[in-house]
């Protein structure tokens, strides 16, 4: 079985999971921001499915650094804030994938399989 069809023979809960694990093994299993325990988070949001199972889509981080992404800021600081913390080109080209007009594959992006 090839990657593609293992990744479509996966549920979306087990695609989730297994992206949850990745950027968790990633960016070393604590938050780069004050090095507590964390969790998985994505950048652009969940719902959006061209996105979702990317594994550059994610950041991992404490309650409090995910807060001052998610957190009642306003969308322009908070995309401010994201694109501080993961750096413009990607911010940049994960907006491109998010539209449609760009494919994981053109930035050589990981994809969970």
């Amino acid at each position: 079985m090839t990657s593609i069809e293992n990744l479509i023979a996966m549920t979306d809960e087990q695609k989730d999971d297994a992206w949850r694990e990745k950027v968790k093994r990633i960016h070393g299993e604590k938050c780069p921001h004050c090095g507590l325990e964390g969790s998985a988070h994505h950048i652009m949001p969940r719902g959006c499915r061209g996105t979702r199972w990317i594994v550059e889509n994610g950041y991992y981080a404490c309650h409090k650094l995910h807060r001052t992404f998610e957190g009642d800021n306003g969308q322009k600081r908070k995309e401010d804030a994201i694109k501080i913390y993961i750096g413009l080109e990607l911010y940049q080209n994960l907006e491109k994938i998010k539209r449609g007009t760009a494919t994981a594959e053109a930035f050589d992006y990981e994809i969970v399989e």
